[in-house]
């Protein structure tokens, strides 16, 4: 069995004890709060936190559950996000043609623009053809 300081050394854990970190965090709650909806004490979540405990992997799906993310997204750090699936699931629905426009329009906007505001000058495309009444 690993010991304590094993334990903190791995990246992985401690990898996934961030993103349980960030995740409470972005969703506003306390150390305190996620124990007191899972019955446990802080002191769990705080090791599930820093690496050194391991909250399992049901209690880790009921923690995706809790933040509103992805299983993954807690896991892996490259993980893709709902939004971005749900954004390549439209772009798979988009005929080729509306996929070649919509990839010259965001590799525009990646390379050159800083902003929305810089895409519309730089990317004429962008801009409707014809007035709106």
């Amino acid at each position: 069995m690993a010991s304590q300081d094993e334990r903190r050394s791995d990246p992985i854990r401690q990898g996934v004890g961030l993103r349980l970190k960030a995740e409470r965090e972005r969703n506003g709650l306390s150390q305190s709060q996620v124990a007191e909806h899972f019955g446990v004490g802080k002191g769990t979540v705080s090791a599930w936190e820093t690496g050194i405990g391991d909250p399992g992997i049901y209690r880790l799906r009921d923690l995706a559950k809790l933040y509103g993310v992805a299983t993954d997204a807690l896991l892996f750090e490259d993980s893709i996000t709902p939004a971005a699936m749900m954004f390549a699931a439209d772009f798979d629905s988009l005929n080729d043609r509306q996929q070649a426009t919509l990839r010259a329009v965001w590799l525009a906007f990646v390379r050159e623009a800083t902003s929305d505001a810089d895409v519309e000058t730089k990317m004429p495309i962008t801009k409707p053809t014809k007035e709106i009444s």
